[in-house]
């Protein structure tokens, strides 16, 4: 029997024919069992109309706008598929994605499996993005010509948008971590790869995925996504790993990368709260005017490190 394979779309920001190439993208796959499960975390426009039109079945709406980690689990809770992936409303995948993903997971016995992405912008140029791979190949000391993924490399950089895994993986790793939104994905492949066997498709093969950047992509509406949210999951595992001086090398590098603050921005985050405070214990006839002295204030600081 074909393996079943189960991708998941969440939709928050719309751009209607981005997200009808994304959708049709995976529907148009050659390969013989998949399935598509749309979660509507509370979209910008209404989608219930497109999504009926496309005869997908398993369609979900949250309840509010509830970031893409919990989105992606509930998403995955109802899938049926014995491999997943995810993609996304702006991005799309290109035609015989998930048969090769899959061929490759299969022949190499592994648990996880990734391809390579290139990049396409808002006006549908695509632009490489090996450099991107070389270079984080480079900080974890890793091969990319290698087709077995070390542990290290999740360490700098997440797996990209073109991937495959076992529903196991999902399941052993309780889902994606939701309190972290922007960086759910760099968590998720970091924590697999202590568990999980990583394979690659041959690094001389062809994109299979375009991932596109633009000005609601999440890189642009998550602040610090790829340097203090990585900070973070790093020091964690750090703890966790005490002994692998690899994690401790990867946590010191993406400190460094870790936008340093003007001095008028780091003293009033100090200042703010203590006029808050201030303010909430006036009486009420002097609130305008410390209320007026807190937005003057704050545009001297923001504008001292221009």
């Amino acid at each position: 029997m074909i393996a079943k394979v189960s991708v998941v779309l969440p939709i928050r920001y719309v751009h209607w024919d981005w997200l009808k190439r994304s959708i049709s993208s995976v529907l148009e796959q050659d390969y013989p069992n998949l399935e598509l499960i749309v979660v509507n975390d509370e979209a910008t426009e209404d989608i219930d109309g497109m999504i009926r039109s496309f005869g997908i079945r398993k369609y979900i709406k949250n309840d509010r706008n509830r970031k893409l980690p919990y989105s992606l689990n509930r998403g995955f809770e109802v899938a049926d598929g014995d491999y997943h992936s995810w993609t996304s409303a702006d991005n799309y995948m290109f035609p015989g994605m998930i048969s090769r993903l899959v061929e490759e997971l299969e022949r190499q016995n592994v648990s996880i499996v990734c391809g390579r992405s290139i990049v396409t912008d808002e006006n549908d140029v695509l632009h490489d993005l090996s450099s991107s791979d070389i270079r984080t190949a480079n900080l974890a000391s890793c091969d990319l010509k290698v087709p077995r993924i070390h542990p290290r490399f999740t360490y700098y950089s997440s797996l990209g948008a073109c991937f495959l895994y076992r529903k196991e993986v999902w399941e052993e790793l309780h889902g994606y971590d939701e309190a972290r939104h922007g960086s759910e994905d760099f968590d998720f492949w970091l924590r697999a790869s202590h568990r999980f066997t990583i394979g690659r498709i041959p690094w001389n093969e062809p994109p299979l995925y375009a991932y596109r950047t633009h000005s609601n992509s999440m890189s642009s509406t998550v602040p610090y996504c790829y340097s203090k949210a990585r900070v973070s999951v790093l020091k964690r595992e750090v703890r966790s790993h005490p002994d692998n001086s690899d994690l401790k090398k990867a946590l010191e590098y993406h400190r460094s990368q870790v936008p340093k603050e003007g001095i008028g921005k780091m003293v009033w985050s100090y200042v703010e709260p203590l006029y808050v405070r201030s303010v909430q214990q006036m009486p009420g006839l002097l609130k305008r005017g410390i209320r007026s002295l807190l937005r003057s204030s704050r545009r001297l600081f923001s504008e001292s490190t221009r």
